[in-house]
């Protein structure tokens, strides 16, 4: 609408780098400020110059992470921007037949976005994988790299919050893929419940996707976590599969629960009014 008025693309461009901006910023605030109690509770000293300095960190990461969907956006054309979604004529790889490969082909729709949330829950699972192979197999201390006996690496409890932190994050971006997921394909929820099909089956294609994506991440993670392990060691203990397969359960578990909230959503979706607007 905004290209269709007169309005320049590197003016929509700016205004969602703009945005992207504010969010960083009122981010890096918040953590900022969440930073101060947290580290009386770790422990450890607070550091108001680090904590500052995080505000514009937090900034730049948000403006990256969001220039090439703003260039995308300056670049869009108006007929192409107002144009209905239309399928291609591409023979499926995967019949939709039930919920489970409901899930499949509607994760597999939006390889981007699967990506994405694989890379999210591998760095959280990977991090926090390989701080618990330190901090328990190696008495929370490797002295020793390839390099020579100058480096000496120690687990304490502040980088294990941080590995927790950021599994956590991952789970969130999982939600958010989800979400939006769940907003796009409600005309398509819609005329399933209208055809007979059940909100648990819906729900359980939801959760197929959320599987999906933390299955997948959990493998990356752990497997990118080994490398540097397995050749510091020379092998793979057999402690550390036990491990690995229990943090992929409770990844997958922490996936299940990360998607109830909009499978549940799935409930109370206005079926006559999108089938109207269809």
């Amino acid at each position: 609408m905004l290209a269709a008025s007169g309005r320049p693309g590197r003016s929509i461009t700016g205004a969602l780098l703009t945005e992207a901006a504010l969010i960083g910023g009122a981010a890096g605030v918040l953590g900022a400020l969440v930073a101060w109690p947290l580290t009386g509770v770790l422990g450890v000293a607070f550091d108001p110059v680090r904590a500052a300095l995080a505000i514009p960190v937090a900034v730049v990461l948000t403006v990256l992470a969001s220039l090439a969907a703003a260039l995308s956006a300056g670049r869009l054309t108006p007929v192409a921007a107002l144009a209905p979604a239309v399928l291609g004529g591409r023979r499926a790889l995967l019949r939709v037949g039930g919920p489970v490969r409901l899930g499949l082909v509607t994760i597999g729709r939006r390889p981007g976005r699967l990506a994405a949330g694989v890379a999210g829950v591998a760095l959280g699972v990977g991090s926090l994988f390989f701080l618990l192979v330190l901090s328990q197999l190696f008495q929370g201390a490797v002295v020793g790299t390839l390099l020579g006996d100058a480096i000496a690496v120690q687990v304490r409890t502040p980088d294990l919050v941080a590995g927790v932190l950021l599994a956590v994050l991952g789970l969130i971006a999982v939600g958010v893929i989800l979400f939006l997921g769940l907003t796009e394909d409600a005309p398509s929820y819609a005329s399933l419940t209208a055809s007979g099909w059940r909100p648990g089956m819906l729900a359980a294609a939801v959760v197929t996707q959320a599987l999906v994506i933390a299955v997948l991440g959990g493998l990356v993670g752990i497997a990118v976590a080994l490398v540097p392990i397995g050749v510091r060691t020379g092998g793979l203990p057999a402690d550390w599969w036990g491990l690995a397969l229990a943090i992929l359960a409770g990844t997958c578990g922490a996936g299940v629960l990360v998607a109830l909230l909009p499978a549940l959503g799935l409930q109370r979706l206005p079926v006559a009014q999108l089938l109207s607007g269809e």
